[in-house]
């Protein structure tokens, strides 16, 4: 009888062996066809993205219609008070892109000479206002040192004074504009 009890003991084992093994088994079919779904769905978002990379962007378009001209930041600093002689200087630095980003920063440097900081702020405020895609990313402020001679009876000019006028400053001020710019992939790039 031993033997007998033997026998349905590893039929047992086996029986039970065999169905853990068929369940794994049905478990990694369902695991790999579930993998097998994932690696194509993520494929064709990748070539999505790739796609959408590689349209010309609408925004870039618009850039150039939001882009502040010169004319116009004088218009600004003149209604806010400030005349044009007082703009010593509107520089536009190139286009560069943004740290790890779609984007590309316009920067646009303005001097101004002994602009008192009530004009100062007007023009800022007037300025973002007036374009909305621009911000003020920094400002530097000097003392002014007043420009006026007057001449003595003498009829020779001489200095009024050498010290810096507390309401009246020197400005260097940043406006930046970021620009959203799809990137491309390199074959793109290269061309056919």
């Amino acid at each position: 009888m031993t033997a007998s009890r033997v026998f349905v003991f590893v039929q047992t084992v086996l029986v039970v062996v065999g169905l853990i093994a068929s369940i794994r088994m049905h478990e990694s079919r369902i695991a790999a066809a579930d993998a097998q779904r994932i690696a194509q769905r993520s494929a064709g978002l990748a070539k999505d993205i790739q796609e959408l990379r590689e349209i010309e962007s609408v925004a870039d378009d618009s850039s150039v219609q939001d882009d502040i001209t010169n004319v116009e930041l004088v218009g600004i600093a003149q209604q806010s008070g400030i005349p044009k002689s007082k703009i010593q200087n509107i520089e536009r630095l190139p286009v560069s892109q943004a740290a790890q980003s779609d984007y590309e920063e316009q920067v646009v440097v303005v001097q101004l000479s002994r602009v008192s900081l009530q004009k100062l702020v007007d023009f800022i405020v007037r300025t973002c206002d007036e374009q909305p895609s621009y911000v003020a990313t920094s400002l530097s402020l000097v003392p002014g040192v007043p420009e006026a001679t007057s001449s003595d009876s003498g009829g020779t000019a001489r200095e009024t004074s050498s010290r810096p006028n507390p309401e009246r400053w020197n400005a260097t001020l940043t406006l930046t504009q970021l620009v959203y710019a799809a990137t491309r992939s390199k074959t793109a790039m290269r061309g056919p």
